[in-house]
């Protein structure tokens, strides 16, 4: 019987899409017969399968797989072992002592980073400079100017945001995040986009990037760049907007830390990290990844139903000692456009409110223009095509206390 790990820098990789080597074993009485390592020399699928059929591989131990090609593998004959997390050596050991069969392929976990077969490895990496950044209902800010690149990062002037996101579902939290990310390129910025979203990622819709594919360098990912931005995504690595990504917290934390430590960001000020919503592993794991996060943008609408969940989020803040750099309350209004006045056809001003009870600085607000949605389904970035509108000159007001965060 012959079996096969993907592989990535020695441990299983979160997605079998990009992983860079497989090692194959053949396996008699419990017994290794045969041990050997290939290169992926491409990401196409097709080549992908052909490689194992060529190898003779019977099963294959992965992490996720996307998925047209998991259809591709078992048209193939193949059977996979999906969503499992460890070191090579300990996911061998689990395979022979038939521990990744049945309830185990779940892969249960915790965000502190142990998978079912072992400690998902460390990452030692620092952010250092200015700043970083948590958006969403909140947003995270980690610490920059300095080279991202596979872990050796080089200590450099400027600042970087990591911009993480907890908040409720459907306040905008992506769009402002996108539009944060190119207010502050606009400002001479240099500017990393970063979305964490597994589940259901939009940045590269936003940004045009629909169809593009990152690059795969040596030992890293090559993220994809757009008006000056670097972006990376896990929808630049799924073939479709129709593929679901279901992966519990494990496969998460090692998505995202290969995202942090593996890409080639080279120097930033200001990484943008844009999560999905709540209080959940992808926020918990940004916030233990990058553990001098200058702070958090929280990102709410002005509905009581939607601050009474960012109040949580502000707590969850808090309770991981993390900054709130500021509430910015979205859909606040309506800018004509027209004559570009705002009219308050909803309620307005409960972020506002809410970020006085919270005692936390209010950033400010984002009326709504049409021509956000617009922009958003076009790929193109609302700030930069409508600069001169209400609601373009907000995110410059908005992001003038970023700006202005103090080296650490």
């Amino acid at each position: 019987m012959r079996i096969a790990l993907s592989l990535w820098h020695n441990r299983i990789s979160p997605l079998f899409d990009t992983a860079r080597h497989l090692v194959v074993l053949e396996f008699e009485h419990g017994k290794i017969l045969l041990e050997q390592e290939e290169t992926f020399s491409s990401d196409d699928p097709v080549s992908r399968v052909a490689m194992l059929s060529r190898l003779g591989v019977r099963t294959l131990i992965c992490g996720a797989i996307s998925g047209s090609l998991a259809s591709m593998i078992h048209a193939s004959g193949i059977r996979t072992i999906p969503f499992v997390a460890g070191e090579r050596e300990e996911v061998i050991g689990a395979y022979l002592a038939n521990a990744l069969e049945g309830p185990a392929l779940t892969m249960p976990g915790c965000c502190r980073g142990r998978g079912r077969f072992g400690r998902l490895p460390g990452w030692t990496g620092e952010f250092r400079g200015k700043q970083n950044i948590l958006d969403d209902s909140y947003g995270v800010t980690g610490q920059g100017g300095r080279d991202m690149r596979g872990g050796n990062r080089q200590e450099s002037r400027g600042q970087g945001q990591g911009r993480g996101r907890g908040r409720r579902p459907g306040v905008g939290k992506s769009m402002v995040a996108v539009n944060l990310a190119v207010s502050l390129m606009l400002a001479g910025k240099r500017v990393g986009l970063l979305d964490v979203d597994i589940h259901g990622p939009s940045v590269p819709r936003m940004l045009g990037l629909r169809g593009e594919r990152i690059g795969v360098g040596v030992d890293t990912l090559l993220p994809a760049e757009v008006g000056g931005i670097k972006v990376m995504s896990l929808g630049l690595l799924i073939p479709g907007d129709e593929d679901a990504v279901i992966w519990r917290g494990p496969l998460k934390m090692g998505m995202i830390k290969q995202f942090l430590k593996d890409v080639e960001w080279g120097e930033l000020d200001f990484l943008i990290i844009d999560l999905p919503p709540g209080t959940g592993d992808e926020p918990l794991s940004v916030c233990q990844l990058i553990e001098d996060a200058d702070g958090a943008v929280v990102v709410t609408t002005p509905q009581d139903v939607a601050t009474s969940d960012v109040r949580r989020c502000i707590t969850f803040c808090r309770q991981l000692k993390l900054s709130v750099l500021g509430v910015v309350e979205n859909m606040s209004g309506f800018a004509c456009p027209g004559c570009g006045k705002v009219t308050e056809i909803f309620k307005t001003g409960g972020g506002e409110r809410m970020a006085r009870e919270m005692r936390v600085p209010f950033l400010g607000s984002v009326p709504i223009d049409p021509l956000i949605a617009q922009a958003c389904d076009a790929g193109a970035p609302y700030v930069k095509e409508y600069a001169q509108t209400e609601t373009a000159r907000a995110f410059v007001r908005i992001i003038e206390p970023i700006l202005n965060l103090p080296d650490k």
